[in-house]
Parts: structure tokens; sequence; C-alpha cells
């Protein structure tokens, strides 16, 4: 150990900085990777667009008629529409929790890159040059609130960060503007896994052979008279 020409414990320091380094270049070209992705997804629309007479007034058209028809047309008819089927299935409503829920969405009008501008006036020129519109706190129609969703400490903190995204023509969202759309959560996918399918389809064909012992026991009477 004395004869070596340089000390240990520098040889070990030089190591872990080569390691952190190299560590830290796979990361950049990860992130790098991605921004590629994003320009060409964009590029890709933007050109998509270009192509169409009137691209700028036509999509502002469109997206200001999906703001509206997602805020005041869809989602409170999914609410009304889940509620409606929980009190049908002798399940307490959750019309308070839902349109709470539904009531933290904000809309903001941005400019064509993305970039904020207001909450109710729009940036000037906006069906020349084109707009985008960010959903603060984006509303997704859960099958019921509280402990009944069973969700982990990881996915509880998820679900309570602040969310965004930007709203596509199509209705849909997208993390980025002109990009593509995102996974939303299922609606039914909490419902598959609370359901115990055995025991649902037991009680399932008891109520069939029920009711149709119901339906021998009319006609019986009925040929009886």
């Amino acid at each position: 150990m004395e004869d070596f020409p340089f000390p240990i414990s520098d040889l070990m320091k030089l190591f872990f900085n080569i390691r952190d380094w190299l560590g830290k270049k796979s990361e950049f070209e990860i992130l790098d990777q991605q921004f590629q992705i994003k320009k060409n997804n964009q590029e890709d629309v933007i050109e998509f667009w270009e192509n169409i007479p009137y691209a700028q007034k036509s999509r502002s058209v469109l997206l200001l008629a999906q703001s509206i028809f997602r805020r005041y047309i869809k989602l409170p008819l999914l609410i009304i529409a889940k509620n409606i089927g929980r009190i049908l299935l002798r399940q307490s409503p959750e019309w308070y929790e839902d349109f709470q829920d539904w009531n933290r969405e904000i809309y903001l009008k941005c400019n064509y890159n993305g970039l904020q501008f207001s909450k109710t006036e729009f940036p000037k020129n906006w069906l020349i040059e084109g707009f985008q519109i960010k959903i603060l706190y984006p509303f997704h129609l859960k099958p019921w609130h509280g402990s009944k969703l069973r969700l982990s400490d990881r996915d509880r903190k998820q679900q309570d960060d602040f969310d965004s995204c930007f709203l596509t023509v199509l209705g849909m969202e997208t993390e980025y503007p002109f990009g593509p759309p995102r996974k939303t959560p299922s609606f039914f996918e909490p419902i598959f896994k609370d359901i115990d399918y055995k025991v649902e389809i037991r009680k399932f064909n008891f109520r069939i052979r029920r009711a149709l012992k119901k339906i021998k026991k009319k006609k019986q009477k009925s040929f009886s008279l």
C-alpha cells in the first residue's frame, strides 16, 4: 500500500465521481430523448393544422366549444348518471363530493405556445393566431369517495398533488400543447378490483331464478283461471 503511487482514498473518490457523472449523463440523455419526442409530436400536429384552410379560426372555435361542452354538459351528465346508478343500487349518492371536485376545475386561456394568460380574457388576436386552454385540477369521475378506494400512500399522494393539462379539439387531455392524448384514470377499474366475482355471480343467478319462479307462478295462475 505504501508503494502504491496514489492514495487509495483519492482513487475511491475519483471512482465515485466518475460513476455519478455517468449517471447524470444518462439522465440528460433520457431528458433529451423526451424533449425530442415532444418536439416531434408538436411539429406533426402543427403541420396537420397548417394544411387546413382557416386552420387557426377552426381550431380556436372547436377548442372553445369543447371547453364549454366539457365543463357544463359532459361532466355534469356523468355525475348525474353515476349518482342515479348509486341510488338504483341502493347506495348513498355522492352529489356534494362529485360537484365539489368538478368545481375545482380552473380553465385558463393561454397563447398559442401555452403561456398562461387569463381565466376570463382571451389573448390578443386569439381567433387568428390561435390559443390554448389549460385546465388546473382536471376532474376525473370516481366510482366512490373516501376509504373505499383503498389507495396506497403513494397513490393517495399522487392524487392529492397538483395536476394540470391542456385541452385538445377532440375534448381529450394532453400534457403539453399539441401533444398526444394522455391516459386518464379509469372509472371502472376500481370497481372491477373491488368486486368479488364469484359472490356476485351467485347473487345474480339467485335473482334470475327467483324472477323466473315468479313468472312461472303468474303463468300457472293465469292458466288456472
